[in-house]
């Protein structure tokens, strides 16, 4: 399983008339938004219409399944995907089937629907009701970390989905050399950046220096600024927005900061052509914070030895 989840869900999760108790209701609603906005994203079907229809202002939304909505919205939490079915879904049964084709075009983790369409689909256990999620063996083996070979491929699985939706993506690796071999596959998963349809902030940040011990050598602003350009321009050409480079007195521990989730990571994204194995752990709201503010130049304004833009 992936540190960002994605799921489908149909309107009728969000719908007032689902539940027969409205308190049941924001329980069950709760649970969820818990979960979506720490660890998870929702399928934008259909390049958007999905969305679109909760403002036809044609169904009674229960308070928290509108409030679920806007935070998934504000948060960038909706990840789009192209239509798959040639007409236009109209009923909650016709988006699950929607839902289901988009998986097999794309998988993804589950989804989420009301307890009377779930009965429907009871032979596929892709479909959970949103009162009976434990009982989904998906919901279930959900994880705060997860091991993964280190290779580029491993890396875009588990990235694929927080590139879709990041408005800011923040690579930290004291180590980060575009010139050595090891990091020649992080080069190219930038280059996948280019699939968005909307271009996120983009920065890296590394250490002033290579190496460790007497034989440590601090790097000038040129030598980085050079190796960077040199080595990532061909990528860099091709991409419609820039990356802003930080160079930092210190660094230890490695890290993906996003809007959406933050990771620790055990190795950085260098890979190996061995099956090495590495660990990648989700951060807490406020560990991700954190650690965003001490990367933050104007926070720490004495330990950043200089900065510079590509391309």
């Amino acid at each position: 399983m992936a540190l960002l989840e994605e799921y489908a869900l149909t309107h009728c999760v969000f719908d007032a008339a689902s539940y027969a108790d409205q308190e049941i209701g924001r329980v069950y609603l709760e649970r969820l938004k818990e979960t979506l906005l720490t660890e998870g994203v929702v399928r934008d079907l259909r390049d958007g219409e999905w969305s679109r229809v909760f403002n036809e202002g044609q169904r009674m939304w229960h308070l928290m399944g509108r409030e679920l909505f806007k935070k998934l919205e504000t948060q960038n939490r909706l990840a789009p995907c192209p239509a798959i079915s040639k007409e236009t879904p109209f009923s909650d049964e016709d988006w699950c089937r929607e839902a289901i084709a988009s998986y097999q075009t794309k998988p993804f983790t589950g989804i989420v629907t009301s307890f009377e369409l779930a009965q429907k689909y009871k032979a596929n256990s892709l479909v959970a009701s949103i009162n009976r999620l434990s009982s989904a063996s998906w919901w279930k083996e959900r994880s705060c970390s997860c091991s993964i070979r280190r290779n580029k491929e491993e890396y875009l699985r588990n990235l694929e989905p927080l590139f879709r939706c990041a408005n800011s993506v923040m690579f930290i690796d004291g180590h980060m050399d575009p010139s050595e071999i090891r990091y020649q596959d992080f080069i190219s998963l930038l280059g996948t950046l280019t699939r968005l349809n909307k271009m996120p902030k983009i920065e890296i940040h590394r250490g002033c220096y290579k190496g460790s011990g007497p034989n440590r050598k601090l790097f000038t602003n040129n030598d980085l600024n050079d190796i960077f350009r040199i080595h990532c321009k061909k990528i860099l050409t091709k991409m419609d927005f820039e990356v802003e480079v930080f160079i930092w007195d210190e660094i230890h521990d490695r890290y993906i900061i996003t809007d959406i989730i933050g990771i620790l990571m055990g190795n950085g994204l260098d890979t190996s052509k061995s099956n090495e194995r590495t660990t990648w752990a989700r951060l807490g709201r406020n560990e991700r914070d954190e650690i965003q503010r001490r990367y933050d130049p104007d926070v720490r304004p004495n330990n950043l030895k200089y900065r510079f833009s590509l391309p």
